[in-house]
Parts: C-alpha cells; structure tokens; sequence
C-alpha cells in the first residue's frame, strides 16, 4: 500500500530540507525563476501568516505558505476583479514540490491547504504565476483556480516577466456586501464576477523588492 501524503504545520526542524528542495527545484523547473542570494529568507518569510510542509514516511516533500501580501501590481489586479481590497486577500506562496515527488498530490495538497486557510482567515486567496511554468498553471487550473488578469512587469529597459494573475476556488463569505444582500449571495456574485470578466492585461514598471517568485508572490528582478 502507497503510504499517503500528509500536510502539516511546517516546523523549524523543516527549514534545512525545505531551503535545500528549493534549490533542487529552481535547477529542474526553473522554479523560483531567480534564485535569490538568501534561500533561508526566501523560504522563511516574515510576511507569512502561516507555512506547511507535504510529508510522507517523515520525509519533506513540498512546501507552501500563505502571505499578507503581493507586489502592488499583483494585488492591484485581483482587488479590482474581485472588489476587494488588499487586506482582504491571502497571497499563496512560495509553493514548490521536491522533483521526485512529482505526481504524488503534495503540490494539490499543499494549494489546498493554504487556499482553504486563506478562506477561514476571511481572505480571497489569490497567487501570480509566470506564464512559461505550464507545469504550475496546468495544476491550478485543474485544482479550479481561475485566471483572472495578465501582466507584464518589467525591470529596467531589457527585461520583463509576463504573468497571471490567479483566483482560489473557495468561496467566501463577503461581509462587505451591499446592505440587505446576504453573505453567500455576495459571495456567489464575485464569484461570478471573476469568472466571467474580460481578463485584464497591463504592464507595469519595476524596480522590485527581491522576494518575488514569479509563481506566487512578490515581483524582483526576481525569482519563481
């Protein structure tokens, strides 16, 4: 019998295995696009409002946070699309899965948990991924997460970072509906909303701090 993945609260005992499977993972996927010069801080982030770690037979094998926050682009195009504002969304991050564990429903799990954290904290989860990780994309989309925005980020005068703009499948309860409309029933509209709209695209100019991962979070001149 396959011994089943488990998703847990990732601990300081983590940290090590988890810094050293980003790395493997940025050699083979190209995830984060940009290693940053400090992996630790990259993983371990002071943004975070909570981090998790896939694990089977004790062994770590993947990794997702959920962040207050994105690069200001990022969270520009969600609020308007979702009508929101930037303290009412959950930036999942950071999500990276060991390559040898490639289909084993860490990476699913993992977007699960943090997306479902992100909607009992009150908070609309969204994440930014760059459009050449079709691997990632194809995940989301299958996990019914829904595209919702594109932008091209550019740092400087010769490069750029073209990216999506994501939504969560879980809905919320909106408690800033319009008055007499219940919860759910503004809960189901953005949903509607974001499913239906035209998808936006904009381009917009660094520079970037240098956390981004082109996958779910900030923008940098940057990493994935």
């Amino acid at each position: 019998m396959v011994t089943p993945v488990i998703v847990r609260q990732r601990g300081e005992a983590d940290i090590d295995a988890c810094v050293e499977m980003a790395l493997a993972v940025h050699e083979r996927d190209g995830y984060p696009l940009y290693l940053p010069t400090d992996l630790h801080a990259f993983v371990v982030s002071a943004d975070a409002l909570a981090a998790w770690g896939a694990e089977r037979s004790g062994e770590i094998l993947g990794h997702v946070a959920l962040h207050r926050r994105s690069a200001a682009p990022i969270l520009a195009v969600a609020g308007k699309v979702l009508r929101q504002p930037p303290s009412r969304l959950g930036v999942v991050a950071r999500l990276f899965v060991s390559p040898s564990a490639h289909r084993s429903g860490a990476g699913r799990a993992l977007l699960d948990v943090a997306s479902r954290d992100a909607a009992a904290r009150g908070l609309w989860p969204i994440l930014d991924v760059a459009t050449g990780l079709h691997a990632a994309i194809a995940m989301y989309e299958k996990c019914g997460w829904k595209r919702i925005g594109e932008l091209t980020v550019r740092f400087g005068e010769d490069t750029s970072l073209d990216e999506f703009v994501y939504r969560g499948p879980v809905s919320l309860k909106v408690s800033s509906c319009p008055v007499g409309v219940p919860p759910e029933l503004g809960a189901r509209r953005a949903v509607s909303r974001a499913q239906s709209v035209n998808i936006p695209k904009f381009d917009v100019g660094g520079p970037w701090p240098e956390t981004h991962d082109g996958m779910a979070d900030e923008i940098l001149p940057k990493c994935g």
